[in-house]
């Protein structure tokens, strides 16, 4: 745990998963909320009117909250996967494809002219693709 805040906390409260199937929403918010630097920045717009920044704020508060009882992602949710039709549906989504959502749209809050993006600057990674042949006669990579 990357947050000095989260290691006084001597109960762990949970993110239900009953609603839909949204396990996948829960692991990104869990693993997003252990760094510190990302609740600073989901609370750096004090006052905020974001229904996203409001979402995720709320959803931190209730985590951080001494009742035992789990609190729900839902909202966060549907701040993140609005417009999208596809990932609205109550099945399995990919965590990958939430988390590139979530950051977008953090992106998009953020923005300003001129400027970088403190989004950026907490989220950086590098991707690549491989495409092996795998067939006979086929000594490639690429």
């Amino acid at each position: 745990v990357s947050n000095p805040a989260l290691l006084s906390i001597k109960k762990w409260r949970g993110l239900t998963n009953n609603d839909q199937n949204r396990c996948y929403v829960n692991s990104v918010l869990q693993m997003v909320y252990t760094s510190p630097e990302f609740t600073n920045l989901v609370q750096s717009k004090p006052g905020s009117d974001i229904d996203l920044l409001v979402a995720l704020d709320q959803l931190y508060e209730s985590l951080r909250s001494s009742s035992p009882s789990p609190t729900s992602a839902r909202f966060v949710q549907t701040q993140v996967n609005s417009g999208d039709s596809q990932l609205m549906k109550p099945e399995q989504q990919n965590a990958h494809q939430f988390f590139l959502k979530l950051i977008n749209k953090l992106k998009e809050i953020f923005h300003v002219a001129g400027q970088s993006n403190p989004v950026d600057d907490l989220f950086q990674w590098e991707t690549t693709t491989t495409t092996k042949c795998m067939g006979p006669g086929c000594p490639y990579e690429r």
